[in-house]
């Protein structure tokens, strides 16, 4: 790529502070910067450029120069993208487990205030010992509490009396048996 001159750079870089340079137009402007000495208007756009030219895979690896300022090393180049490399490795892993955290935590909300047990009691309340209490897994665990005693008491003790129908009572006060069939079959007809 021809090296620009100055006054071309200079025209470059108004065009490129007003976005209206092509990217190969980008990268002239970028070569000139990289490549040695710069007029002293531009030089205080250097470091700017530099910028862009780390940040781009296609631009030429050399150092900026400003007229009379010492090159920097290529370690200290190195360096900087490495801990930049590792900041930025950090900055994905941390982010990755605060989303997972994130969504474990969410998934654990949804899951316990979607099910039916907890919809069906939401807002209830139970006195326990004398104390309100509001929070619906625990309403749940009293009232699991609650059926399983009924269970284990009617498995304990069978029911005290059986059922006896009205009808049932009835005939008992009829003596004679042939009027006790009469009514019989005249209410079940």
């Amino acid at each position: 790529m021809k090296r620009i001159n100055d006054i071309q750079a200079r025209a470059l870089m108004e065009r490129f502070l007003s976005a209206d340079t092509t990217l190969a137009e980008e990268r002239q402007l970028r070569a000139y910067f990289a490549a040695g000495p710069v007029a002293d208007d531009l030089a205080p756009m250097a470091e700017m450029m530099g910028w862009y030219q780390s940040l781009s895979e296609q631009a030429s690896p050399a150092p900026i120069h400003r007229q009379g300022a010492p090159s920097p090393s290529p370690a200290t180049a190195t360096a900087t993208k490495s801990r930049l490399s590792l900041w930025i490795r950090l900055s994905a892993v941390a982010a990755s487990v605060a989303l997972i955290i994130a969504m474990a935590w969410s998934m654990s909300l949804s899951s316990r205030t979607e099910s039916p047990e907890y919809l069906a009691y939401q807002g209830s309340y139970v006195i326990v010992n004398g104390h309100k209490i509001t929070d619906v897994s625990q309403i749940i665990d009293q009232l699991k509490w609650a059926e399983s005693y009924t269970q284990r008491l009617n498995t304990q003790h069978p029911p005290l009396t059986t059922h006896i129908s009205p009808l049932d009572t009835l005939l008992e006060t009829v003596d004679n048996p042939a009027a006790r069939q009469l009514i019989l079959e005249t209410l079940t007809m």
